[in-house]
């Protein structure tokens, strides 16, 4: 099963790459050491879930995101995650 470009999807969902010379940190990527104490303080930070919902949005604004290549439902949320934080503490 293939999921994202270049991924392919296992039977248990988990993700791998499809290439065996997949290099998941960039080549200039700095290299740093990170101490005891960077591993004794950190924390595992989920993102919030995902909701799936149905909405009616206009042509033109979905044709807009679509046209702008993949992810457009990923970018979708980014535009409305950066309104609602933009707006947070606003009384309606």
């Amino acid at each position: 099963m293939e999921g994202r470009a270049g991924w392919q999807k296992g039977i248990s969902g988990a993700t791998r790459p499809l290439s065996s010379n997949y290099e998941p940190t960039r080549a200039d990527a700095p290299e740093i050491e990170l101490g005891e104490d960077f591993w004794r303080h950190a924390r595992v930070a989920v993102p919030p879930g995902k909701t799936s919902v149905h909405l009616r949005v206009d042509a033109d604004v979905l044709a807009w995101f679509k046209a702008q290549g993949r992810g457009h439902l990923t970018r979708m949320n980014a535009v409305l995650r950066a309104y609602m934080e933009a707006h947070k503490g606003e009384r309606r």
